[in-house]
């Protein structure tokens, strides 16, 4: 079965570039140019890949489907707020169509994409050794090994009887988690988790 994917971005030149990328290789749902239109198509169409312009606003975050940015926005604070929404990958817009495709596949299996500039950015920023002791300050200790067994793909049950808690109590714990990480949903966590430990895929 192909790959599946809703492209939103408000430039038609980058959205046909996308199409003419993608084509033969991926199968585009639908193209929208906002944000709250990317949500929405997302919502309906359930594809496996959200390519999306870091410019139209927040991210969406929908169980299912992976956010993979493609953008002329390379600075690192945009890099950045991407990842900490939930994004899987983020590509330039330089990228040759090969990578493209490439990073479109890599997100859809589960996998973390981004740019060789893009992964210097993230580098940097956990290469400090607090955020690499830390990468989620604003957890509790708790929190975090509640974070950890989660993104392994624990649910809530077995979280619960590896840490010794009542189940009521993790189901807690994971809201607050989703809030302080400011996420929609446990799988977007858990991809946040998993990235910082380990952020890039090999081209």
């Amino acid at each position: 079965m192909a790959t599946t994917v809703v492209v939103a971005d408000d430039r038609q030149h980058a959205r046909a570039a996308l199409r003419e990328a993608l084509s033969g290789e991926v199968s585009v749902l639908a193209e929208v140019t906002s944000g709250p239109a990317a949500a929405a198509e997302t919502a309906r169409l359930r594809p496996d890949v959200l390519l999306i312009n870091v410019r139209l606003g927040r991210l969406p975050g929908i169980a299912g489907t992976a956010v993979l940015v493609f953008t002329e926005v390379d600075n690192d604070v945009s890099v950045l707020r991407a990842i900490r929404s939930g994004a899987l990958g983020y590509l330039l817009e330089t990228a040759p169509p090969s990578q493209i495709v490439r990073a479109v596949h890599s997100v859809a299996a589960g996998a973390a994409y981004f740019d060789a500039k893009i992964a210097d950015y993230v580098t940097a920023a956990l290469g400090d050794p607090e955020s690499v002791r830390n990468p989620f300050p604003q957890l509790t200790t708790r929190q975090h090994e509640v974070l950890e067994l989660l993104a392994t793909g624990l649910p809530n049950p077995a979280i619960a009887r590896q840490l010794g808690l009542s189940s009521k109590t993790v189901r807690n714990h994971v809201s607050v988690i989703l809030t302080k990480l400011g996420v929609k949903d446990r799988s977007l966590a858990a991809d946040l988790a998993r990235k910082a430990l380990c952020l890039t895929d090999a081209p």
